[in-house]
């Protein structure tokens, strides 16, 4: 069965030749992508969740968001991915704000835990993809790792997205941790046919990755369903570094350069896994130009997330920028 590469950052790049030709040139380039907070809170209590310290009960204002879009859309960025820090539809202007970045001319994406999915409706087709993080499938699952009884609720407004668009794609997503890692074909179960793909990762930061090797297992049984996403890499290097032994293989992080996140107070962050860490600017204070024109290089640290989500979009930049040898073959 054909794979369709929703997720598949290592090559979507490749379609940007322009991009990468600068990038090896050493020229400043303009974000693709930009992560975007709409709200520092959420409706769930995931335990794995990263970012609950960041959980303030804030939102991002409208104007500040009307601003910052209409920016963003004249400097030539392509897309907007809302996310979170928190959950996004919980901000009480979500769809107003997901209609001035449509009408901007900005590709929407969207990741959400799927329990209100009132204001979404709404402005449904307005997005090119909807994610829904459901990582559990039972409803006692669901309980013990995400806080609330909410599953079925989850699967019926799934139910609800899919039917209300034919040209929206909603795809599903399950973390994998030592709780969970066992109902990959309960998880299959209970998707398939109800949305266009479905992507299993593992979580990042769990004490004991013994139990990838049998996961992967139960994934591989998949591997011929085009609408089954996974990455047996993101896994195994997540096990490689809980022995110490896992390498990056570069030290320049320019995929931040092309997805940096911009939090619900207005902040810009180096990228979504440095929120509140790492801090370009704030767009209360001065424009997203006055902020990238000075964006200094990104150096991979010590204080770098392991597995990182730009890591596979780094591999690639740095396998483009980097000269090799016997150049006149393929």
């Amino acid at each position: 069965m054909s794979r369709v590469h929703y997720i598949d950052p290592r090559r979507k790049i490749l379609r940007y030749p322009e991009i990468l030709a600068k990038i090896k040139g050493g020229q400043k380039v303009w974000p693709i992508n930009v992560e975007m907070d709409l709200a520092n809170f959420c409706n769930l209590k995931c335990t794995w969740c990263d970012f609950v310290y960041m959980h303030d009960q804030t939102y991002m204002d409208y104007d500040l968001a009307c601003k910052i879009l209409r920016e963003l859309a004249l400097l030539g960025i392509r897309s907007i991915t809302f996310t979170g820090g928190g959950e996004p539809t919980l901000n009480p202007d979500f769809a107003r704000i997901a209609e001035i970045a449509h009408t901007s001319g900005l590709h929407l994406g969207l990741y959400t835990n799927g329990v209100e999915v009132g204001q979404l409706l709404s402005v449904l087709n307005c997005f090119d993809w909807i994610y829904v993080s459901l990582d559990a499938s039972s409803q006692e699952t669901f309980l013990r790792l995400k806080g609330v009884d909410a599953f079925h609720k989850i699967l019926d407004n799934i139910a609800t997205l899919r039917h209300c668009t034919t040209s929206t794609i909603v795809g599903v997503g399950f973390l994998l941790c030592g709780g969970n890692w066992h109902s990959v074909s309960e998880a299959v179960d209970i998707t398939r046919g109800a949305v266009d793909y479905v992507q299993f990762r593992p979580v990042v930061g769990d004490v004991d990755y013994s139990w990838v090797t049998e996961a992967l297992t139960l994934l591989s049984k998949y591997d011929d369903c085009g609408w089954i996403i996974y990455s047996p890499e993101r896994f195994l290097e997540l096990l490689d570094n809980s022995l110490g032994v896992w390498v990056r293989g570069y030290s320049i992080c320019r995929g931040s350069e092309l997805v940096p996140c911009i939090g619900a107070s207005g902040e810009v962050w180096v990228c979504p896994n440095t929120r509140s860490l790492r801090k370009l600017g704030d767009l209360k204070d001065e424009s997203f130009e006055q902020i990238w024109l000075r964006r200094a290089q990104q150096c991979v640290d010590v204080g770098c997330r392991v597995s990182c989500r730009n890591h596979y979009l780094n591999q690639t930049l740095e396998y483009v920028c980097s000269n090799g040898v016997h150049r006149g073959f393929v």
